[in-house]
C-alpha cells in the first residue's frame, strides 16, 4: 500500500528488514530470498589467507555491546481484520538491553497475530546477530557471494573453539578475498499463532465511499493554481482508494490513490456570518463526524495554521475557519469555538453562512491530496470513480462523481481597507491588495503580488449598493474617481459613495471583490 511513486528501494528494505529478508546484489540481478542458516560452504584453516605482516588475526570478531542494541521492537501494519487500521505489534526483551525503542513502520497489511510473531523474531535476530566478523581467503573461493552463509571451523590458533555459522555481508576482492559477515543462526522458533481474544472483525464488501471535490483557496505557496482538493471517507477504509479520471462516462484512465480516510462529517447547528481576522469567541459551531477525532490546542498553534476545517456555505462553495476549542458533546459530536472566520481569502463564502447538515472536511496534511489538472482543464466537467484498489469500475463499492473546477485557487483574492479621500480633480480611492501566496511573514514590507500583472476593477454603484454607475480600472492600488463623472453620475458631490473593487488575473479574470459604503 503506496502513496505515491517511490524508489523500490525505499519499499522494500522495511519489509527485508522486518521480515529477515537478504537482499545481494549479483552483478546482473538483485537476488532476495529469506536468511536460511544452511551452510552453502564450510571454510578451514588451509582455506584462510594468513594475516599480512603486523595483521591482526586470521577472523576478527566485535560484539556488540548489550546497551547498543534495542530492548524492545515495534512493527506497524493495517489490521487486515480491523478495518485496515494501522496497528503495532510489539516484543521486548525481559532482561538486558538499552531502553531503546526500534520502530518500523511497514507499506503493508497483515493480521496481528503474524506481526506479533514477525516481532519476537525481529528482535531475536537482532540480539543473534550482534557479533560482527571479517575474515579472508585465498581468491580461489572466488563462488562466494554476499547473502551466502557459511560455517567457519578449526581456525587458526582456536583448536578447541567451536565452529562459527556467518552470513556474508560485503566481499572486497584484491589478491585476497576479504569477507565482512555476521554470526547468524536459527530463528526464533514459534507456535501457532495465537488469536486475539473474541472473534476478530472481519469487513464484509465495503460499501461505496463518502467523497467531496473541495475548491479552495492555495492552502500552501507551493500549490498550483489549477487543482482541487479531494476528501474521501469510507467505514470500513479498504486500506486504499484509487481515483480514475474521464472526460466522458467511459475511457477511465488512474489518476491517484488516496492512501488514508478524510476527517469528514456535517454540521448540527446554523454557521451564520461572523467577524472577520478576529478570534470570535462568542459563535459556536456543532459537527458530527463520520469517523477520527478534533482536540483543541493553543491559540499560537492554531495560528500557524492546525485545526483548519473547510465547511460548505449555502453559495455552494467552502468557508475555510479555525477553532482553538473542540469539546466532546456526544460521540463523534464536538462543540467547536474560539473560531476564526473566512481564512485564505473565504470571505465571501463567509458572508453566505451555512446551514445545518453542511458537508465539513478537517484539513489536514495527507488527508486531502490535491487533484492534478491542467491549465487548459479547470473549467471543464470530468467523470470520476473511487473504488477500493484492484475492484472492478462496476463494483458495488465504486462511487461515480463529476466535478468542474471554478479555479478558485487561481482567484485573486478580496481587496481591504478601502478608503476614500477628496481632492481638487476628484475622489482618490485606495486600497490593499492581499496576496494568494507568501504573503505570511511578517517581516515584508510588502506581499508578493501573486500574479503576472497589477490590475483592478472598481465600479461605483447607486446609492442603493444594486446599479453599477461607473467603471474604473487601475494598474495600481488606487484610482481617481473625476469630478465631472461624478457630476454626471450623481448631480453633486455625493456625501456617501457606494464602491465595490476587485483585483483582476490576466487567468481567472475578475476576483472576489470587497463592497464598501464610503464617507467622502
Amino acid at each position: 500500500m503506496l502513496s505515491g511513486p517511490l524508489a523500490a528501494r525505499d519499499v522494500l528494505e522495511p519489509l527485508l528488514d522486518a521480515f529477515g529478508g537478504i537482499a545481494s546484489d549479483r552483478g546482473t540481478h538483485i537476488h532476495i530470498g529469506r536468511s536460511v542458516p544452511l551452510a552453502v560452504k564450510s571454510l578451514a584453516g588451509p582455506d584462510f589467507a594468513m594475516p599480512e605482516a603486523g595483521g591482526d588475526s586470521v577472523v576478527r570478531q566485535v560484539r556488540a555491546q548489550s546497551g547498543e542494541l534495542p530492548g524492545e521492537v515495534r512493527l506497524g501494519a493495517w489490521d487486515i481484520f480491523g478495518a485496515y487500521q494501522k496497528r503495532l505489534a510489539a516484543s521486548r526483551r525481559l532482561e538486558g538491553g538499552s531502553l531503546d525503542i526500534q520502530t518500523i513502520d511497514l507499506p503493508a497489511s497483515s493480521s496481528p497475530d503474524r506481526m506479533q510473531i514477525e516481532a519476537d523474531r525481529k528482535l531475536n535476530r537482532l540480539w543473534r546477530d550482534r557479533e560482527r566478523i571479517t575474515f579472508e581467503t585465498g581468491i580461489d573461493q572466488i563462488a562466494l557471494e554476499p547473502g551466502d552463509v557459511v560455517e567457519l571451523s578449526s581456525l587458526p590458533g582456536r583448536t578447541a573453539a567451536e565452529p562459527l555459522l556467518v552470513r556474508l555481508t560485503a566481499v572486497e576482492d584484491t589478491d585476497r578475498r576479504r569477507f565482512e559477515a555476521v554470526r547468524t543462526g536459527q530463528d526464533l522458533a514459534t507456535g501457532a499463532p495465537v488469536p486475539l481474544p473474541g472473534q476478530p472483525y472481519r469487513p464484509g464488501d465495503p460499501s461505496p465511499p463518502a467523497a467531496l471535490f473541495l475548491d479552495l483557496p492555495k492552502l500552501r505557496d507551493d500549490d498550483p493554481d489549477d487543482h482541487v482538493r479531494l476528501a474521501a471517507f469510507a467505514k470500513p477504509w479498504p486500506g486504499g482508494l484509487q481515483v480514475l479520471r474521464s472526460p466522458a462516462s467511459t475511457g477511465f484512465e488512474p489518476l491517484l490513490t488516496v492512501p488514508v480516510p478524510a476527517v469528514m462529517g456535517i454540521t448540527l447547528t446554523e454557521l451564520m456570518p461572523g467577524p472577520l481576522w478576529v478570534l470570535d469567541r462568542r459563535a459556536v459551531l456543532d459537527v458530527k463526524l463520520f469517523g477520527g477525532t478534533l482536540t483543541s490546542l493553543p491559540l499560537e498553534t492554531v495560528l500557524a495554521g492546525r485545526n483548519a476545517l473547510a465547511v460548505r456555505c449555502r453559495s455552494g462553495g467552502f468557508e475555510i475557519l479555525q477553532f482553538t476549542t473542540a469539546d466532546l458533546i456526544a460521540p463523534s459530536t464536538y462543540r467547536l469555538s474560539g473560531l476564526l472566520r473566512g481564512q485564505k481569502g473565504t470571505e465571501p463564502e463567509m458572508q453566505a453562512g451555512a446551514d445545518p447538515q453542511a458537508d465539513t472536511v478537517v484539513l489536514s496534511d495527507g488527508r486531502n491530496p490535491l487533484v492534478p489538472l491542467d491549465t487548459d482543464a479547470s473549467g471543464l466537467t470530468f467523470h470520476y470513480r473511487l473504488l477500493p484498489q484492484g475492484a472492478a469500475l462496476d463494483d458495488p463499492s465504486a462511487l461515480a462523481l463529476t466535478h468542474r473546477s471554478n479555479q478558485r485557487a487561481a482567484r485573486p483574492l478580496a481587496p481591504i481597507h478601502i478608503r476614500a479621500r477628496r481632492e481638487a480633480a476628484g475622489i482618490r480611492l485606495s486600497w490593499i491588495r492581499q496576496t494568494r501566496t507568501g504573503g505570511d511573514s511578517w517581516e515584508q514590507a510588502e506581499v508578493p503580488l501573486g500574479e503576472e500583472s497589477e490590475a483592478y476593477d472598481i465600479r461605483i454603484l447607486s446609492s442603493g449598493g444594486g446599479a453599477v454607475l461607473r467603471a474604473l480600472s487601475s494598474g495600481s492600488p488606487s484610482v481617481l474617481y473625476p469630478e465631472d463623472d461624478i457630476t454626471a453620475d450623481f448631480g453633486a458631490v455625493p456625501t456617501h459613495l457606494s464602491v465595490a473593487v476587485a483585483q483582476v488575473s490576466p487567468r481567472a479574470g475578475r476576483g472576489d471583490e470587497r463592497k464598501a459604503v464610503l464617507h467622502v
